[in-house]
């Protein structure tokens, strides 16, 4: 692989454990300007790393693929925290 290559993987990886913090705390204010921050990244990488049209079907299937990612990891992270926030109210003292 190469360097960008690792450095694009290595940078989605932390803006998604990011996502999944804002679900885990519920921070939906935070995550929709994280989502908003990615998209806007991502954007600029295809138009001027990519050199691609940034209305082109391929772009926007990227920009979709990128928003899901987002909304995924930020519903598993709410899911995880409701876990453990149930598991913490249960707790025989």
């Amino acid at each position: 692989m190469s360097m960008t290559v690792t450095t694009m993987l290595a940078l989605l990886a932390v803006w998604m454990l990011v996502c999944a913090w804002c679900g885990y705390r519920i921070r939906v204010i935070a995550f929709l300007g994280l989502l908003l921050l990615g998209i806007g990244l991502n954007m600029a990488w295809i138009v001027f790393g990519l050199k691609a049209a940034p209305f082109e079907a391929h772009a926007l299937m990227a920009q979709a693929a990128l928003a899901m990612y987002g909304i995924g990891t930020f519903g598993i992270g709410f899911l995880v925290g409701r876990l453990a926030r149930q598991f913490r109210a249960s707790r025989v003292e």
